[in-house]
């Protein structure tokens, strides 16, 4: 068991951490995709907000433009995208 446990990240300025949608491997009918191929998903949950966002709550979901923003991955299984919610061009606000 690791004890050492990650802290919540907290973006700056006016960044936002999106954890971006599984790719897809497969097309649908069946045929599987070569990493080279698989299609990136650009939308994706905002998970993280800074103190000076704007526009964005945790919960929404963001479409972020492919190239756009600091690729990371957390625990080695999520990816997210630290971006400025200016670059980010569309929102669907999370269900109230």
């Amino acid at each position: 068991m690791n004890m050492l446990k990650a802290k919540p990240l907290k973006p700056i300025n006016r960044n936002i951490i999106v954890k971006m949608d599984d790719r897809e491997t497969e097309t649908t009918g069946g045929i599987h995709l070569p990493e080279q191929s698989q299609i990136t998903h650009t939308w994706g949950d905002v998970v993280a907000v800074s103190d000076q966002c704007e526009d964005f709550e945790v919960g929404d979901r963001a479409y972020v433009p492919l190239h756009v923003g600091t690729h990371m991955r957390i625990d080695r299984h999520d990816d997210v995208i630290i971006v400025d919610e200016r670059k980010v061009l569309m929102r669907e606000a999370a269900a109230q």
